[in-house]
Order: structure tokens, then sequence, then C-alpha cells
């Protein structure tokens, strides 16, 4: 209760609004990859050839992803209340399946660095200063 206190008596410092563009940063690189990792695979698979249905299920689901991120991602810079929450959802849906990845013991790098990051991102929206801010915002703009 008294990190609340202190958090709403304070500021919120100036490290945390770096963290802050870090982590609209990394929302705007995932839809980024995702979108990216869309297109190359459209431009192989329709000069290979080979079967839609997949690419086409890939898709309809990657971009709705991708746009979601970001969405989120200007809406922590903006510090709308609906994007920590969306934020808070698909960084643990990000993680979850990666928890059982690791007890199937199907590590990758890559599966590790987005768990990492996903787990700093959960951890940063979860500090008090950042919730208290995420509020105070959203009062504003009543």
């Amino acid at each position: 209760m008294s990190e609340v206190r202190q958090a709403a008596s304070s500021p919120l410092a100036r490290a945390s609004q770096i963290t802050q563009g870090l982590v609209a940063v990394y929302h705007f690189l995932v839809a980024t990859i995702v979108t990216v990792a869309v297109l190359v695979d459209w431009v192989t698979v329709r000069s290979s050839g080979d079967d839609l249905i997949m690419l086409k299920a890939m898709s309809v689901i990657g971009i709705p992803f991708a746009l979601a991120y970001v969405m989120i991602g200007w809406g922590i810079v903006k510090w709308r209340k609906w994007s920590r929450t969306l934020s808070l959802f698909l960084n643990w849906l990000n993680v979850i399946p990666a928890v059982l990845i690791v007890i199937n013991r199907r590590i990758n790098l890559a599966g590790v660095v987005s768990v990492l990051l996903s787990c700093l991102v959960l951890w940063w929206l979860s500090m008090p200063s950042v919730k208290l801010e995420f509020q105070r915002q959203s009062e504003a703009r009543l």
C-alpha cells in the first residue's frame, strides 16, 4: 500500500517515461515483424505456386494481431488505459504458451527473447507508478 501512496505523490520518473517509449517501440516492432513475415510468405508462396490455404489462415490471424499491436503501441504512447489492459492480455498470451514449450523442451532463441521482452513489458505495466499514471491520464480526459 505504501508503494501506491509513494507513486501517487510523485510524478512519473524520467526512467519510466523512457521505458514507456521502449514498450511502445516493442509493440510497433512486433507489428512490423508480423507484417513483414506475412508479406514475405505471400511473395514466396506466390512465386513457388504452393498451396495458399495455410498462408491465408496465417494472414487471417497475423494481420489482426499486427493491427492490435500498432493500436496498443499508440495507446501506450498516449497513456490510454485500454492499451495497458490489451497489452497485459497479449503479453500473457505470449508467456503462457512459452512456458508449455519450455516444459516440452522445445526451446529456441527467438522464443526466449520474445518471452523475456513480454515479461519485461508485464513487469513495467504492473508497476504501481505506471498503473497510477494510466489511471491519472484516463481521469484527466474525462
